[in-house]
């Protein structure tokens, strides 16, 4: 394939990723590392209508090519490292890429680079091959088995860059021994088309990939949690109970549910506004995801119900958390409202013999309403509640 028909390939290439990432961009604003694959793109494009003009014979001035056009080949691999970077969670300040761009092109304005082609080549494969270096090394520092299909794909694109770089400035180097060399310069420059249009393709398909796997993963989350709270919901309560009981029963362990409500709840909406009701909402939630162990389970029941499940917990000791949460609850200040004062009332249940997954709601609920009915702002377990 001659060089004028991988420039316009990686020239389409280049314009499907930018149309596409620009559309994700406007879609997902949040997500940032979008925009700087996007900015890679426009890099692709950059450096294929160039590298098209030099094949198709139009005279360019050396501030465009070679000049404008090495340091867009450059910037498709800085923004992938920093796309990576804001993806992973690793601080890579945009300047610093902007910086390095900018010293690379003044660098093409000094007498060594413009002497020769092998000497802009001698700096700007070391260039390259650091960047991606540098790449990979963000991908393995912060690798995230979530996303380990689209950062395994990066990965074997970085390392066949990496690769080819390091064999095409190998020839380079040999170049001045006069060394025998199985391909010609010619085949070179065309390698190093091709093997831009390789790792493009890779590049850019790992990032579209990227930006799926993440809505999945997103979807997947609010599937399972409430939006407002970040809790567990409703929707998966139930399975997730239901198998944490079977353990228990498997095993002859205990299993307490605490069912707390927030007291008056109707009333903070009326005073206050329901912007200030979803803001107490978070706080009770945050306050109770405080008292979590590694292996219990917090769930918005409802409105402004939750329900703790507590594995290998007795009877005693869930009131005990109940009272720990309770009192936790009521001396606490919403920095918002600072004069609201609140507190909830708790229902507990325990898993004894026999009983299944609703049935230990019902109880708890049960209990819950026994509290309200005495007074509210207090914990009572179904079984004392019975006996009263």
């Amino acid at each position: 394939m001659d060089i004028l028909t991988l420039a316009m390939v990686n020239l389409f290439i280049g314009l499907a990723a930018a149309g596409s990432l620009l559309l994700l961009c406007y879609q997902y604003p949040a997500a940032r590392y979008i925009r700087y694959w996007f900015c890679a793109a426009c890099c692709l494009v950059s450096s294929a209508l160039l590298g098209s003009l030099l094949q198709l014979g139009v005279a360019v001035p050396y501030w465009l090519l070679p000049a404008a056009n090495n340091v867009a080949v450059a910037g498709i691999h800085l923004f992938i490292l920093a796309g990576l970077a804001k993806l992973l969670h690793l601080r890579l300040p945009l300047f610093v890429v902007l910086s390095v761009c900018a010293a690379y092109y003044l660098f093409h304005f000094s007498l060594f680079a413009q002497a020769a082609l092998s000497n802009r080549l001698l700096v700007a494969f070391p260039l390259i091959i650091s960047v991606n270096l540098a790449a990979l090394w963000v991908i393995y520092r912060r690798f995230d088995t979530s996303l380990k299909l689209p950062l395994t794909l990066f990965t074997v694109a970085l390392v066949f860059n990496i690769v080819q770089i390091s064999i095409r400035y190998s020839l380079l180097l040999a170049e001045p021994l006069q060394l025998p060399l199985p391909f010609s310069t010619q085949h070179i420059h065309s390698l190093g088309f091709f093997a831009l249009t390789t790792f493009a393709l890779l590049s850019f398909s790992a990032g579209l990939l990227t930006v799926y796997r993440k809505q999945q993963l997103l979807l997947e989350y609010y599937s399972d949690h409430d939006a407002l709270t970040g809790l567990l919901n409703r929707h998966h309560m139930e399975q997730r109970l239901k198998g944490e009981i079977q353990r228990c029963v498997r095993a002859k362990d205990r299993c307490s549910f605490l069912l707390f409500d927030i007291d008056f709840f109707k009333q903070v909406n009326d005073t206050y506004g329901h912007l200030t009701g979803d803001t107490v909402l978070r706080h009770v939630a945050a306050l109770a995801k405080s008292h979590l162990r590694p292996y219990d389970s917090l769930f918005r029941y409802g409105g402004e119900e939750f329900l703790l499940c507590l594995p290998g917990t007795a009877a005693d000791e869930a009131l005990k958390v109940a009272e720990r949460l309770r009192q936790h609850i009521e001396n606490s200040i919403i920095d918002e409202v600072p004069a609201l004062k609140l507190t909830v009332s708790i229902g507990i249940s325990t898993l004894v013999s026999g009983q299944n997954f609703h049935e230990l709601v019902q109880q708890a609920d049960q209990a819950l309403y026994s509290a309200k009915q005495q007074g509210r702002n207090q914990s009572l377990h179904f079984q004392a509640a019975n006996c009263d």
